[in-house]
Parts: structure tokens; C-alpha cells; sequence
């Protein structure tokens, strides 16, 4: 074999190592106070450009579900540099993953898959998301796929946010088994609503089926705007929905 012969086979071995590389190269830790549900999926997550949610700016996030007017459940997780950190309720039982539209459930449900396909890059006209959880119980399957509806300035819909609002309508279909029941794979329809300046679904709302009786949600977000000051933006589900509608 020539000497140019064995160059150009190094250049190329050279591009090959280093595309590998690029490919393999760490891009976020695991949150060290959420156990990971198995190696695979902290790979996932920390390797994966797609798999992460939240950006540095969101200092909080908190979610408040009401009935009939009196509040039921509330869940409040703090971040810092775009990771969970400590939090009220269940926040340490899943990692929001993938944009905020899906999560890596961690204790006692575990996900053992969860996928990710786009049209293109993020934020996408078009992503599909298939998960796949475990408990002791069952197994917990579904698909999730998304199309992009809608593209405003975020202070059309809430005053102090910066950045866009994009406006996904997603179709999610699930089943799965628990003990010795299977139970139907059945279809919801909603609208996610995502700021790319939070880096997160910051409102969420059924078109079919539609909205239980006396159950209402809102979302507190606490974030650093453009200058440098905390914010806190509210999102009600009736009043995100009622503006999708007319704008």
C-alpha cells in the first residue's frame, strides 16, 4: 500500500473517529436527586441533543389542579442550569424529557423506552414520541404524534414572557396492562402550547375528550427575563385556551 493510499485512509479513519466523537459527546448530567431508572436511559438523557428540557432562564415551575373550586393537587419543582432540583409533591418522580413533551419516569413507574422523531430541527413542524413504562402492576405503552398548528410572540399570550409561543395539536394513544387486565389502547386529542424561551409546555388542554366538570389548572412560572429581573408568568387552562382561540 502507497503512502497516499494509507493517507487518504487516515483522513478518513480521522473523520470517522471524530464524527463518533461528536455524536458520543456529553451534553447534560442526570439530576443527582432523581434515580435514574436504568443506565440506557441515563445515557439517553444525558447524550441525546433532543432528550433535555428547560432552559437556564426557568427558575421554577409550578402546577395547581383545582375541583370545583378547591385546589387538589399542587406540584412545584425548582431548577437550576436548566435541571431539577428540589420540589414539592411528586416532582421527583419523572425528568421532563424531549422538549417538555414527554418525561423519563423515575420511581415507582420507570420508563424502560422512550423514542423521539422529528420532520426536522426543533422546534419541529412535525415530531412523533413513543414511551414505554413499567410499574409493579403493569406495563404502560403509548404514541404520541405532533403536529405544529401555530407561531405568536409569546406577549400575545402572556405579557413578561420573551421569546415565541409554538402551538403544537397532538394526538396521544395509550394502553397498556395492570395485573391481568389489558386495557384498550384509547386516543386523547389536546394543544400543547411550548415557550421557547422557558424551553418547556407551559399549558395544556383537551379537544376531545372535553374538559372534565369543575376541573380547572393553572401553571405558575418563575423565570430571569432578558434583563436580568424574575418574572412570573400564569397560565390558566380556560384563559390559554380561550386566547389560542382567537389569535
Amino acid at each position: 500500500m502507497n503512502r497516499l493510499t494509507i493517507a487518504a485512509l487516515s483522513a478518513v479513519l480521522l473523520a470517522y473517529v471524530g464524527h463518533a466523537s461528536a455524536e458520543l459527546k456529553k451534553l447534560r448530567d442526570w439530576p443527582a436527586a432523581l434515580e435514574a431508572p436504568s443506565p440506557e436511559i441515563r445515557k439517553q438523557y444525558e447524550y441525546d441533543p433532543e432528550a433535555g428540557a428547560a432552559t437556564s432562564k426557568l427558575l421554577s415551575s409550578t402546577s395547581r389542579i383545582f375541583k370545583d373550586g378547591a385546589e387538589v393537587n399542587t406540584q412545584i419543582t425548582n431548577y437550576r442550569n436548566s435541571t431539577p432540583v428540589s420540589g414539592t409533591g411528586s416532582w421527583n418522580t419523572l425528568l421532563p424529557a424531549y422538549h417538555g413533551f414527554s418525561a423519563f419516569f423515575t420511581s415507582p413507574m420507570k420508563t424502560t423506552k422512550l423514542k423521539y422523531s422529528s420532520s426536522g430541527p426543533w422546534p419541529a413542524s412535525e415530531f412523533k414520541i413513543f414511551s414505554e413504562n413499567i410499574n409493579p402492576q403493569g406495563v404502560g405503552k403509548s404514541a404520541t404524534a405532533c403536529k405544529q398548528v401555530k407561531n405568536l410572540k409569546a406577549d400575545r399570550y402572556l405579557a413578561t414572557l420573551p421569546g415565541n409561543i409554538y402551538t403544537y395539536e397532538c394526538l396521544m394513544k395509550y394502553g397498556g396492562t395492570s395485573g391481568d387486565f389489558t386495557y384498550a389502547p384509547d386516543a386523547l386529542s389536546l394543544i400543547n402550547m411550548y415557550s421557547d424561551y422557558l424551553g418547556i409546555v407551559i399549558s395544556s388542554f383537551y379537544i376531545d375528550p372535553s374538559v372534565t366538570p369543575g376541573l380547572r389548572v393553572r401553571g405558575e412560572y418563575k423565570f430571569v427575563d432578558v434583563n436580568g429581573k424574575e418574572q412570573i408568568v400564569v397560565t390558566e387552562d380556560a384563559d390559554m385556551r380561550s386566547k389560542f382561540s382567537q389569535l
